[in-house]
């Protein structure tokens, strides 16, 4: 019984597969078709087998089994599409992100146009941008062609200063399509209020156009504009496009919740929040429902439990919204969320880097911050739950926290790492030489299908939750030296380094089919199934039904209809028996017509008469 009750509880269906790899091999990026990875040659491009959909006949294979793709690129920071026709690789220290193209063996370098790249000189594409950037590649995510890059500027130094401003970019392609910074606004202010929407910002940004903007920052002056400041002091729609790639001036920023107050906004110039830390994508441009996430944890330079109270994070959101210019063509517009920026609920005195990463799918949000060893209650890893509509406006719905982990992933700490602030008076604390804090578990984190994915590798773990936090399964990872945990946005799959030289590649049943571990097995008549990580498929509500085994959905229930005659056939069968009744009809009156008429003499008393004899003929 016991046995059983584990089973119920901890089993959930699911494929995997082991990869041996090289000796010199790590673990790189993974997407629905693909897994990446690593070694002193450069980069590997595994295409999956993907008749594998309802077991894997061959659970240990080597990498030549799979179709392979090779580049001499190689980076820590790396992300490849579903359809694993462009990997991004990050190069942070040199202000860079390579584009990989493993079907026709490209490779595109996208630079800043005023960084330093002497020495890679082919295939460059500098990409002006109107403010100074620093560690652009720090952060990638991608979605088809459309992918975001963070940049999340200068770190300050062990004195707290020298950071410099944060922003990301989004790309379609090899082209630039927009920049955001922590100071766009959610709504723009008019005499009337705070009002949102692309016309109040095509009203607002029309300063963009001024003399004095153009002293701020000359690149604004190079933009060609529809009309000039002095013909029009609003932007035209036709702008839009335009203005996006700009990085708006740094400005007390509005929200719905009225604006930043003027202290924070003078010590976030000062720190500044590296903006672009950690970034998503939900979807791609031109994809109605997609939305970008961007973290400005804090700085991650200062020692968590050195808090001046403005030290902080926030993870700001917009929402893609395609708005037409005409018949013919229309513009792309990111929108601040209402909700934007969103903070942790509960922020206490220590400092914890609200947004240090961030994972997304299409209705859900995760966002990680650094667990508290003094506080194992509150979450470090906070869940939204979002619209896939037009506005994501995503709400908190739960959290996960150290103690909903079987065992304490914190228990490594020693008594230094503990009391490190003990004895330090100075205003500034930095972070310690081993920079535990951000080693602590949730620096990796990622949502598969319905579960939300928490690297530890400290531990050379890996927990499994679902998407509204509750324990699902450990994997242990058999490595020698702290194994690596991949996943990608809006997919089915994950890879985990397993052991010396292996690769455990893990993916779902298809939709309307569960089972153990290993087996997908279909949903039976009146059943369904529409996540593929569960072990049981659940019973069609009250008036639904399926008339087919496998379905991920149910259909309404009708009164079955009894088969019958077609309209023809009835209109046949009812000439028939009119034609029938009146034939009938017809032969009777003709009988009756002609037979003759006769007469039979029938014997009769009459009282009358008393006597016997007395008989009428």
């Amino acid at each position: 019984m016991l046995y059983l009750f584990l089973l119920l509880v901890y089993v959930h269906a699911y494929l995997e597969e082991q990869i041996e790899i090289s000796a010199d091999s790590r673990l790189s990026a993974v997407s629905t078709n693909c897994t990446v990875y690593s070694n002193s040659n450069g980069t590997q491009l595994l295409l999956h087998d993907s008749t594998q959909l309802f077991n894997v006949p061959e659970r240990e294979k080597e990498d030549i089994y799979f179709n392979r793709f090779h580049t001499n690129v190689s980076s820590e920071i790396v992300v490849v599409n579903n359809d694993c026709d462009l990997i991004l690789f990050g190069f942070p220290e040199q202000n860079r992100v390579a584009l990989w193209r493993p079907y026709n063996n490209s490779i595109t370098y996208i630079v800043p146009k005023d960084s330093q790249h002497q020495h890679f000189t082919d295939n460059v594409i500098e990409i002006p941008i109107s403010n100074t950037v620093k560690r652009f590649g720090f952060s990638l995510d991608i979605q088809g062609q459309s992918w975001v890059v963070g940049a999340p500027g200068r770190k300050t130094d062990k004195l707290g200063d020298n950071g410099s401003p944060g922003y990301a970019f989004v790309f379609e392609g090899n082209k630039l399509h927009s920049c955001k910074s922590m100071y766009e606004m959610s709504c723009y202010p008019e005499k009337t209020g705070c009002v949102s929407g692309i016309e109040a910002f095509v009203n607002y940004y029309g300063k963009l156009k001024s003399p004095w903007a153009k002293m701020l920052v000359p690149d604004y002056g190079s933009v060609n504009w529809k009309y000039n400041y002095t013909d029009s002091k609003q932007l035209d729609i036709t702008d839009v496009a335009k203005a996006q790639k700009l990085c708006l001036p740094m400005e007390i920023p509005y929200y719905k919740g009225g604006k930043m107050d003027q202290q924070e906004y003078d010590h976030h110039r000062e720190v500044f929040q590296q903006f672009g830390y950690a970034v998503a994508l939900s979807g791609a441009l031109h994809e109605p429902g997609s939305a970008l996430y961007i973290s400005a944890p804090g700085d991650t330079s200062r020692f968590m439990e050195n808090n001046d109270g403005d030290n902080y994070g926030r993870v700001y959101m917009w929402d893609n919204v395609i708005w037409p210019i005409d018949s013919l063509s229309d513009v792309t517009w990111w929108q601040p969320n209402a909700f934007t920026p969103l903070q942790l609920p509960l922020e206490l005195a220590t400092y914890q880097a609200f947004g240090r990463d961030i994972a997304a799918s299409r209705n859900t949000l995760a966002i990680s911050a650094y667990p508290l060893y003094e506080d194992t209650k509150n979450p470090f890893i906070v869940l939204y739950t979002c619209s896939e509509a037009t506005l994501s406006n995503c709400k908190e719905t739960g959290g996960i926290s150290i103690d909903d982990i079987r065992g304490n992933p914190l228990s490594y700490l020693d008594a230094d790492q503990i009391t490190y602030l003990d004895g330090k008076t100075s205003d500034y604390v930095p972070v310690p030489p081993d920079d535990f804090q951000n080693a602590f578990i949730g620096n990796n984190i990622g949502i598969v299908g319905s579960n939300v994915i928490v690297a530890d590798p400290q531990n050379n773990n890996v927990y499994r939750f679902s998407t509204d936090g509750e324990w699902r399964e450990l994997h242990k990872l058999k490595t020698e030296h702290s194994a690596k945990t991949s996943f990608t946005t809006n997919s089915e799959h994950w890879v985990a380094e397993t052991g010396e030289n292996k690769l455990t590649h893990y993916w779902s049943c298809p939709p309307g089919h569960t089972g153990p571990r290993h087996q997908c097995i279909p949903a039976q008549h009146a059943y369904y199934s529409d996540d593929g990580w569960e072990l049981y498929s659940y019973p069609c509500i009250r008036n639904y039904t399926t008339t087919e085994t496998g379905r991920w959905y149910c259909d309404p229930w009708s009164v079955p209809v009894v088969p019958g005659p077609t309209w023809a056939e009835t209109v046949l069968i009812m000439a028939i028996v009119i034609s029938t009744t009146v034939m009938c009809c017809i032969l009777v009156g003709v009988w009756q017509y002609t037979v003759p008429l006769t007469y039979e003499s029938v014997l009769t008393y009459d009282p009358s008469f008393a006597g016997v004899d007395d008989i009428v003929f």
